[in-house]
C-alpha cells in the first residue's frame, strides 16, 4: 500500500465542504479531477493504476491494523475528460477487497454527485471502516439498505408510539430520511414505480398536475419531494417500465470487481 496515512485516521480530521439542507444541494454537481483528487488525498487515498477497460480513475486506501484490507473508490472521473461523467450516467462507489486472498468483501453504497457528495463519501467510508474493524463484513452485506441513498439502516424508535422501525444511518450526517418497516419492507407511495429519479436516484411516482390554462396532465415526480423536485416525462418512464431505452442515473457497464 503506497499510503502512509490510513483512512480511519484521516476521517478524524477531515472537514467536508458545507452544504445547505435545501433541494439545491440535491442537484447534480460537476466534479473536476483536481477537486476529487484533493478530497481523496485528505482522506488518505492515492490514485491507483488504471484497471483494464475501466475508464474512471480509481483511488486506493488502507485501514489501520488491517493490512490485508484494501479500500477502493471508483471516482466516476474519466481519464479522457478529466472530470466526472455527465449527469445520470454514474455515481461514486466504494469497494472493499481482501488483497491477501484477492477476494471481494463488500460494496458500501453509492454516492450521488451533488452538493452533499463529500459528506456522503465520508459517511460511507466511516461505515466501511467500522464494519471491517469489527469483523462484521458479512453482517453488513445482509443489513437492509436505504432506498434513497443506499446507506446502511439501523433500528430506531418512533417518539409518537414507541414503535421500532429501520432508519437510515445517514440521517444526522447527510439529512437522509429513508425509513423502512422493522421487517425490512417499505410503505410505497401511491403510484410509485421502480424507475429512478435522474437527480437523486429515488423512485418516481405518478402524479397529476394542472396547467395555467386549466388542463390536467400526468407526469412522474420524485418520491423524495419536496427535498428533490426531479421530474420525468410520462412516456420516458413508461418506456423504462416496458424494457425500452431510457436514461439511467447510476448504473454503467464496467469490469470493476462487483
Amino acid at each position: 500500500m503506497a499510503t502512509t496515512r490510513k483512512i480511519d485516521t484521516a476521517l478524524k480530521t477531515f472537514q467536508p465542504e458545507a452544504y445547505d439542507r435545501t433541494r439545491e444541494s440535491m442537484r447534480y454537481r460537476k466534479i473536476s479531477d483536481s477537486d476529487f483528487a484533493h478530497v481523496m488525498s485528505q482522506l488518505g487515498f492515492v490514485e491507483g493504476p488504471q484497471e483494464g477497460r475501466t475508464k474512471e480513475k480509481v483511488f486506493v486506501g488502507g485501514i489501520s491494523r488491517r493490512p490485508e484490507v484494501e479500500v477502493k473508490v471508483y471516482s466516476s472521473v474519466t481519464y479522457r475528460k478529466g472530470a466526472a461523467r455527465d449527469c445520470g450516467k454514474d455515481s461514486i462507489k466504494i469497494v472493499v477487497l481482501d488483497s491477501a486472498n484477492g477476494g471481494f468483501l463488500a460494496k458500501f453504497g453509492r454516492i450521488n454527485r451533488n452538493g452533499r457528495w463529500q459528506q456522503t463519501l465520508a459517511t460511507r467510508l466511516g461505515e466501511a471502516v467500522e464494519t471491517v474493524k469489527g469483523g462484521d463484513v458479512k453482517e453488513a452485506i445482509d443489513r437492509p439498505r436505504c432506498h434513497k441513498c443506499d446507506g446502511l439502516m439501523t433500528i430506531r424508535t418512533r417518539r409518537s408510539d414507541g414503535g421500532e422501525f429501520l432508519g437510515c444511518t445517514g440521517f444526522r450526517t447527510i439529512g437522509c430520511r429513508g425509513a423502512r418497516n422493522i421487517d425490512g419492507s417499505r410503505n410505497r407511495r401511491p403510484g410509485e414505480v421502480d424507475v429512478p429519479c435522474l437527480e437523486c436516484g429515488s423512485n418516481m411516482a405518478l402524479k397529476e398536475g394542472t396547467s395555467r390554462a386549466g388542463r390536467h396532465y400526468r407526469f412522474y415526480g420524485c418520491t423524495d419531494f419536496p427535498t428533490c423536485r426531479g421530474t420525468r416525462n410520462h412516456a420516458d418512464v413508461q418506456a423504462a417500465l416496458n424494457g425500452g431505452v431510457a436514461p439511467a442515473p447510476v448504473m454503467r457497464q464496467t469490469n470493476a470487481p462487483w
